[in-house]
């Protein structure tokens, strides 16, 4: 999925979406009324509940992508005691199904942990980070790391971009870990906030990726996904999913 640079474009957005929860497909087709398309990390029970309406997602241009252990994060700790080889299954398991479902290229996602915002300010109880940087550390990055080539990671920040020759780019992209791709939460994100951060990227050439974790429903709202939509209209970003987006940066096909 080689996604082509448009070349009135100068950062990047992607959408991503984590669980694949049924608030999503309204999600998609609010994406799809302005010719976009997102990333939808999904976990095995719910891709194979809907697996239908999952393939029709895909067959309209979205990415569905491995997110095998999203719903594994909980306060208590008890992952942490788990054998590694438990989590490694699981990644190459929904792997594996994907691959089956015709959808060879697609990336993965670390699990997120469970933001709170307080200002606008995540943070995280001392326990739940913790379990959360264990699981990602000594777990999950070796699955990952054998599995995939494009991963969003869960530490929050900004993907740069470089403008220039095309072995400059590619130099360049792998400068950042392509496995480990930075992100922001965007289920509490104000309008304000997403333009400040659009803004921020546009400066520094980046790429800006976007990670709605709805978790089990909740903090989710189509008038709040709306109205970030709508900001992001307002700026001259290329809005496309994950595996699409890493794809240009690795081929170099990036404009000045």
């Amino acid at each position: 999925m080689a996604g082509k640079w448009p070349p009135e474009s100068k950062i990047a957005v992607s959408l991503t979406y984590d669980g694949g929860w049924p608030c999503h497909f309204a999600a998609a087709e609010q994406l799809e009324a302005r010719g976009w398309k997102g990333t939808f990390y999904l976990e095995a029970t719910r891709l194979l509940g809907r697996i239908l309406d999952w393939k029709r997602l895909s067959e309209r241009g979205h990415e569905l992508a491995n997110h095998a252990l999203y719903d594994v994060i909980d306060e208590s700790g008890l992952l942490a005691a788990m054998p590694a080889n438990a989590y490694q299954d699981e990644v190459g398991e929904l792997k594996a199904l994907l691959e089956e479902l015709g959808l060879p290229e697609h990336s993965c996602a670390y699990p997120l942990p469970p933001y709170r915002l307080e200002d606008g300010i995540p943070y995280l109880e001392a326990i739940v980070q913790k379990t959360v940087v264990r699981l990602n550390e000594e777990l999950m990055r070796p699955a990952v790391r054998d599995l995939y080539s494009v991963a969003r990671g869960p530490k929050i920040g900004l993907n740069p971009i470089q403008l220039g020759s095309r072995e400059h780019q590619r130099s360049r992209f792998l400068h950042f870990d392509p496995v480990d791709l930075r992100c922001y939460p965007a289920g509490a994100l104000s309008t304000r906030a997403l333009s400040n951060l659009l803004d921020q990227a546009t400066r520094e050439r980046a790429w800006l990726i976007l990670a709605f974790s709805t978790e089990r429903n909740r903090w989710w709202s189509d008038e709040h996904h709306e109205a970030l939509l709508s900001t992001l209209e307002d700026h001259n970003a290329w809005v496309a999913p994950v595996i699409e987006v890493a794809s240009s940066l690795k081929a170099g096909a990036i404009v000045a």
